[in-house]
């Protein structure tokens, strides 16, 4: 699956079309159109580049129109990659060819592309904390509350969000805690959390963290 942004010159309003690979669907009642039965395409289609026809050898090619349509026959939303069958033809898997003007936004198209994009989004692990936590260096031996997050590895450790009692604490990325001025430190490269003793956590309460890894 290809995606790419609208290829449209903002100054001349000339959109950039590409020839699409060809796309399978089969028709299914839209979850968004309830009582409409089609699918939406990737790209925004150019007009008169679009034919449709049912996916088996010498299948028929479905009409296109501008009005509701019959069996056989179908109507096409440009702006938005709508394509809208009868009722009769529920459950035909047809391929459609086309010329695309840019990705459609939709939450499908938009979590692929989350995917594409190699993030793996952590939202809500609930942590205890590890209290008295020995951390040494060739400096210092402290005492800390700490967590470390269950994705041990690629963690963005930027990302990390951190709530206790439903309010965001505030953090930093650094490597040594004695250095810690907000509520918590998290260690470079690393899936440790440190928390601040003197910012009033206390050793029972539970830890709700949010962040982002690369997969």
């Amino acid at each position: 699956m290809s995606f790419s942004n609208l290829r449209r010159n903002p100054f001349t309003g000339a959109i950039s079309w590409r020839v699409m690979p060809p796309e399978v669907h089969v028709i299914s009642e839209l979850a968004n159109l309830p009582g409409f039965y089609g699918f939406q395409l990737i790209d925004k289609p150019k007009p008169n580049s679009v034919s449709i026809l049912v996916n088996i050898s010498g299948g028929n090619v479905f009409d296109i129109v501008t009005t509701n349509p019959l069996a056989g026959q179908v109507r096409i939303d440009f702006d938005q990659g709508y394509l809208v069958f009868n009722l009769a033809d529920i459950a035909t898997e047809v391929v459609v060819n086309y010329e695309g003007g840019g990705t459609n936004a939709n939450l499908e198209n938009l979590s692929s592309l989350v995917l594409a994009s190699g993030l793996s989004f952590i939202d809500g692990e609930i942590h205890g904390l590890n209290v008295n936590d020995v951390f040494t260096d060739n400096l210092y031996t402290t005492n800390n509350k700490t967590i470390d997050l269950s994705q041990s590895v690629n963690v963005i450790t930027e990302s990390v969000k951190v709530f206790v009692n439903s309010l965001r604490l505030t953090g930093e990325v650094g490597s040594n805690p004695e250095n810690m001025q907000g509520d918590f430190m998290v260690k470079s490269n690393s899936s440790r959390v440190w928390f601040n003793d003197s910012h009033g956590i206390s050793n029972t309460d539970l830890i709700v963290v949010d962040y982002r890894r690369i997969v």
